[in-house]
């Protein structure tokens, strides 16, 4: 099952986000039904412009280095990070990242929980400010990056400009597969993660 939800407003930030084409991405494509925040307390994390590093307790794993940590960071929250998908399969894909070494989304701990709660109505709110997606598929796989981490493909029922270049979401309706990316260079990808930044609704 693809999970899809709507969209929430809040107030702007903005920053400078530094860019690599570091990264990697999941082979297989596997479906799971997540409601974020659906247990555990409220939230009490704030996302962190990226050019503020703080380093906590908690680890930046293997898969979060992977996708290219911290060049491609975001935002960063207490127990999670969110990160410009290095190979886009749909105009804006993120990664979302949890800290620390869980590899069962059921040993992220209930604090990480109420934390997605915020997480995700940050970023879902943004990339509707940027680019106004019908939906949002999250993939939770962890079949070649064992740590917990979802795969944010926001989808689109017609074409975005991005760059002056039209960007068709070619698998719409249907799931999306991670394998087919769009074909973007290295300054393409610099500046939509610059757009992301200025765009980032949250604190």
């Amino acid at each position: 099952m693809v999970y899809s939800m709507g969209c929430r407003q809040g107030a702007a930030s903005s920053g400078n986000v530094p860019f690599s084409q570091a990264g990697g991405a999941a082979d297989s494509v596997i479906f799971y039904s997540v409601v974020p925040g659906d247990r555990g307390r409220r939230g009490h994390g704030k996302g962190r412009a990226c050019n503020v590093l703080p380093r906590g307790e908690l680890v930046y794993n293997e898969t979060i280095r992977k996708f290219g940590y911290p060049d491609t960071l975001l935002r960063e929250f207490g127990h999670w990070v969110v990160l410009l998908r290095p190979k886009q399969v749909t105009l804006g894909s993120l990664v979302l990242a949890c800290k620390g070494e869980a590899t069962r989304l059921g040993d992220v701990g209930s604090d990480a929980f109420g934390e997605l709660a915020t997480v995700t109505a940050q970023l879902e709110a943004t990339l509707q400010r940027a680019f106004e997606p019908d939906k949002f598929n999250y993939l939770l796989l962890m079949m070649v990056d064992k740590h917990v981490h979802f795969h944010v493909l926001p989808r689109y029922s017609s074409p975005r400009e991005f760059g002056g270049t039209s960007i068709v979401d070619k698998r719409w309706p249907k799931p999306p597969v991670l394998g087919e990316t769009l074909e973007l260079d290295a300054s393409q990808r610099r500046a939509l993660a610059e757009l992301l930044n200025q765009a980032w609704v949250g604190v």
